[in-house]
């Protein structure tokens, strides 16, 4: 397992486009369970980690672009 790199700026947390494309891939089983899960691991919440699902299909987190189908 590698570490994952969270800049810590008062109350919000801020992280790197990198911590959040492993979060992302490791939640995107497309299953509610398995991104529960790896939200509650991470400390985020589930929004959030849609939220980022979604910023990665559109091409606009870390300048990767993944094609999903239903």
């Amino acid at each position: 397992m590698s570490r994952l790199e969270i800049v810590a700026t008062g109350r919000r947390r801020r992280f790197t486009d990198e911590a959040k494309l492993r979060i992302v891939e490791e939640g995107f089983s497309g299953d509610g369970r398995q991104v529960s899960a790896t939200a509650l691991k991470h400390d985020v919440s589930r929004s959030q980690l849609y939220r980022w699902r979604r910023l990665l299909q559109e091409g606009r987190l870390g300048g990767v672009r993944v094609l999903v189908y239903p």
